[in-house]
């Protein structure tokens, strides 16, 4: 035998061999006084081997006492085993088990459920963790049959509402001027009324940019001269003569009000009476109370009438007539009649959808002035002036006269208008004479960003033109895309004689 402290430098190693035991002799283990330690430590650890294999209880066979439980797990829990069924045999009642100390046997602990218990624990302790769980589940399963009995009476409840009724359509009262009786009616059918209502409207009126198109393209300004006031007041401006008229439209609604301030103000400069009593410099104005062909006349009781702006003639055999608006007379009151024949002015108003219009190329020759005349076919014409064939106005009779023109070009296609590989087209309108280019009034518009429509005006108001001169609507488009006559599209032409 190899000794432990054989590497030790400060031990000086002895074989057990050479030690013998000094102690007295023990029978049981067969030791003598004098035997080496090598024989005493054999023996003994022969000894305690045997003991500890009569201690082990798996060298026991306990298949007849048919263990269903956990069986004995140590020596002492064997021996106590088989006293307890001894004492059963000899019909004695064996001692109730301990309330403390250490049950009767250690169990493996189930992991899944009860890993804080550790992996190993005393049945009792197992036991009674069971038991605090099964109350806990006890519980849990009592609220959980409280909440079905209740899930169970609402059910019942929702139960009773079924099958649901079917649904019905909501029904409406409509307004009488959908043209649908006053009854209920289901809103499907108020509504496909209502549908159809709109798109005519929308049909009669145009769209909103129509709309908005067509008051911005208002000709008479808050800065130009009252009509009803050009011989009493001359000068005065609409905006001075009439508080409400708007400067600057921006609904249906303005451009409605300064339309019938216009209008009203043609009108009431045309009815206004001008008495020619007793006295000097009466001005004549257009007063009517009959019309005659295009004629406005007046018969007014009075014998004599000088006419001043006309060399001072003098009318004395009456009835008489005068026949300039503007002019200064003398009169003097008799009881006689006088006949004053004032002419009224013409006008001429052209609209219709516009014809095809090819894109032009920048250029010389290509000006606004060079195109051809717009041929316009609906027309409304005091004079018989305008020719729908050629698109030329024939001015009827010297005098001043007030021109517009306005279109309205929709490009639905892509961009518009817009070319932006090369931007900065342009579309220009504008009246010239039909012959040359004399440019009465021009507008233009330069095309920079995405833009669908194209709507232009050009106006000139107080413009003198002499009989027989000729003029025509033109229109140039150097956007790069040619225009296709378009439904909803407006060119329009008018010119109005006021003086």
């Amino acid at each position: 035998m190899k000794p432990l402290n054989l590497n030790k430098e400060t031990c000086n190693p002895i074989s057990s061999n050479c030690v013998i035991w000094q102690g007295p002799d023990l029978p049981c283990i067969k030791l003598c006084k004098g035997d080496t330690v090598s024989d005493v430590v054999a023996k003994l650890a022969t000894e305690l081997c045997a003991i500890l294999d009569m201690l082990n209880v798996e060298n026991y066979d306990l298949s007849c006492f048919n263990i269903t439980a956990c069986g004995p797990q140590n020596f002492q829990q064997l021996i106590q085993f088989l006293i307890d069924q001894i004492c059963a045999l000899q019909n004695v009642e064996p001692p109730a088990p301990p309330t403390t100390g250490c049950p009767d046997c250690l169990v493996t602990v189930n992991q899944d459920c009860f890993s804080e218990l550790g992996e190993v624990v005393q049945l009792v302790d197992y036991v009674t963790a069971i038991a605090a769980k099964i109350c806990t589940l006890v519980l849990q399963v009592s609220a959980l049959q409280n909440a079905v009995l209740l899930l169970d009476g609402r059910v019942t409840i929702l139960e009773g509402y079924f099958p649901l009724p079917a649904p019905t359509e909501p029904e409406i009262i409509p307004q009488a001027c959908l043209g649908l009786p006053l009854v209920l009616t289901p809103i499907s059918t108020v509504l496909d009324t209502l549908s159809t209502e709109f798109c005519d409207l929308l049909s009669a009126t145009g769209t909103s940019t129509e709309i908005i198109a067509a008051y911005i393209s208002q000709c008479v300004n808050s800065t130009d001269d009252a009509l009803v006031s050009q011989y009493s007041a001359p000068g005065t401006q609409m905006g001075t003569e009439y508080p409400t008229y708007v400067v600057a439209p921006s609904s249906l609604a303005d451009a409605i009000t300064n339309l019938w301030l216009a209008i009203c103000d043609t009108r009431n400069a045309g009815k206004q009476l001008t008495e020619l009593a007793a006295g000097t410099n009466t001005i004549i104005s257009s007063t009517t109370v009959a019309v005659v062909g295009n004629d406005q006349v007046t018969t007014y009781a009075i014998d004599t009438v000088i006419d001043v702006q006309n060399e001072g003639t003098t009318l004395t055999t009456v009835p008489q007539s005068i026949n300039f608006v503007g002019d200064l007379v003398d009169a003097t009151a008799v009881g006689d009649d006088v006949t004053v024949t004032i002419s009224t002015f013409g006008a001429m108003a052209a609209q219709s959808t516009p014809t095809n219009l090819s894109s032009v190329a920048f250029g010389l020759g290509n000006e606004l002035c060079a195109q051809s005349n717009q041929i316009i076919s609906q027309i409304y014409d005091d004079d018989n002036a305008y020719d729908p064939v050629t698109g030329i106005w024939t001015c009827p009779a010297t005098g001043r006269y007030n021109l517009s023109c306005y279109v309205h070009y929709t490009n639905n296609i892509g961009d518009g208008w817009y070319d932006s590989l090369n931007p900065g087209g342009m579309f220009g309108v504008g009246i010239f004479s039909s012959i040359g280019c004399v440019t009465y009034c021009a507008n233009w518009m330069t095309v920079m960003g995405i833009q669908k429509n194209i709507d232009i005006s050009a106006q000139a108001a107080g413009y003198v033109i002499t009989a027989g001169t000729q003029l025509s609507v033109k229109v140039l488009n150097q956007t790069g895309y040619s225009y296709t006559s378009t439904l909803g599209d407006v060119i329009r032409f008018s010119i109005e004689r006021v003086k």
